[in-house]
């Protein structure tokens, strides 16, 4: 059992968000990859050459998350999400960081109106009255 907030809670039971959400949140760039992968592999040397922080979540060490991901998001590894926002696997991620989409995505979080709003977010999670699901 894990705790999260009322806030998530309400959002969970009407579909807004998934259970899992607040795990893909938590570093600006989030992979779920197998080890055995070549795409995942190269996702990571990748992201590990990247100034954002990454959080490596490898298939077995969390295999609720990865059964969810795979059922509902996207089937292959590696699954690559920026605060949250799931981007893709390895092709997908190359193309958006060639073409810049991926600091621009950043960057929303660095200026005023971004950083407040991310901030507001983790506020609201971290704020209301805590239960138990």
């Amino acid at each position: 059992m894990e705790w999260i907030s009322f806030f998530t809670c309400v959002y969970i039971c009407v579909g807004r968000i998934s259970p899992y959400s607040y795990k893909l949140n938590k570093e600006d760039i989030t992979i779920i990859y197998r080890a055995q992968c070549p795409h995942s592999q190269a996702a990571l040397k990748t992201l590990r050459g990247l100034k954002y922080g990454v959080k490596e979540i490898e298939e077995k060490s969390n295999p609720e998350l990865v059964n969810y991901v795979r059922k509902y998001i996207h089937p292959t590894f590696p699954m690559i999400f920026v605060h949250g926002e799931f981007i893709g696997g390895n092709d997908e991620f190359q193309k958006k960081l060639k073409s810049g989409e991926i600091d621009k995505m950043m960057f929303k979080l660095t200026n005023k109106n971004g950083f407040l709003y991310y901030l507001f977010v983790n506020t609201i999670y971290s704020f209301f009255l805590f239960i138990k699901i």
